[in-house]
């Protein structure tokens, strides 16, 4: 990149309803990724301890993946799977 000031490490905004929108934002995505870390737990039937650390730096893109893997091995390539697809995808 061509940042005229290199020194610069990281900007906040100042505008508080932007600030705020950035929150639920950051909030909401964090719930969403949850409920895809307690997916896998219930696909695996593993305990929420385990099914939360073997998924800790996943991002969102890798749970999904994963949990469509584990979803095929479980369900098999019927409805449930077709579902669950659709349910993902939304």
């Amino acid at each position: 990149m061509n940042d005229p000031n290199p020194t610069r490490v990281f900007h906040m905004p100042e505008n508080a309803d932007l600030l705020a929108a950035w929150a639920r934002v950051t909030i909401r995505h964090s719930q969403l990724d949850y409920t895809l870390r307690m997916a896998i737990k219930s696909l695996t039937g593993v305990s929420l301890e385990v099914a939360r650390d073997a998924t800790a730096f996943q991002g969102s893109s890798e749970l999904r993946s994963r949990i469509l893997k584990l979803a095929r091995k479980r369900l098999g390539e019927g409805v449930p799977l077709i579902q669950l697809q659709a349910l993902i995808e939304r």
